[in-house]
């Protein structure tokens, strides 16, 4: 599930949740309304740049680094591309907009639930706000940084290593 998602889910949630990993998660933006539509629109354009011209979401994403092993980047990337312009103008703006504008409950109702906080080391920079946020919001949370991996690269090209460190979390007693 992805992060935000989580952290709705683990503010309001009503069924018993023991353990929870949050794959760097993005938090709702602490930002004046004004700002945060300027970031939108940033993030729209970027996608849509990306969408658009292959070469360039290969310049930002190399293929060799995030395309699975065993598959050919070239087919990989032409299929991802030709994908990326199916989504609607208003689906992309939706995306980047509810990713980061959400409202939570003052206090959230986890505070039995063992929390862990993963993120790569690459991204570690851009998740500074995010740490913070997360770790005021949820005191129990153990926040975990992924060596040599950028955001949700562990989850996306290295699944059987992400169930490896899930099974550490949920059989560890901390």
């Amino acid at each position: 599930m992805g992060g935000a998602c989580l952290t709705r889910l683990l503010a309001v949630r009503k069924i018993p949740v023991k353990h929870a990993v949050i794959d760097a998660g993005i938090t709702p933006y602490q930002f004046p309304l004004l700002i945060r539509h300027i970031i939108h629109l940033c993030d729209y354009l970027g996608f849509k740049l990306i969408a658009k011209n292959q070469k360039i979401m290969e310049a930002v994403y190399p293929p060799e680094r995030w395309t699975l092993p065993g598959r050919d980047p070239a087919e990989e990337y032409a299929a991802l591309s030709a994908y990326l312009k199916t989504y609607s103008n208003r689906t992309v703006r939706n995306i980047f907009w509810s990713a980061n504008n959400y409202e939570l409950p003052s206090q959230p109702n986890s505070a039995d639930c063992r929390i862990t906080y993963w993120y790569g080391k690459e991204e570690k920079k851009a998740r500074s706000g995010n740490f913070r946020f997360i770790r005021q919001y949820f005191p129990q949370v153990k926040l975990c940084e992924i060596p040599k991996k950028d955001h949700a690269e562990l989850v996306m090209i290295y699944p059987q290593k992400f169930y490896r460190y899930v099974k550490t979390f949920l059989n560890s007693e901390e």
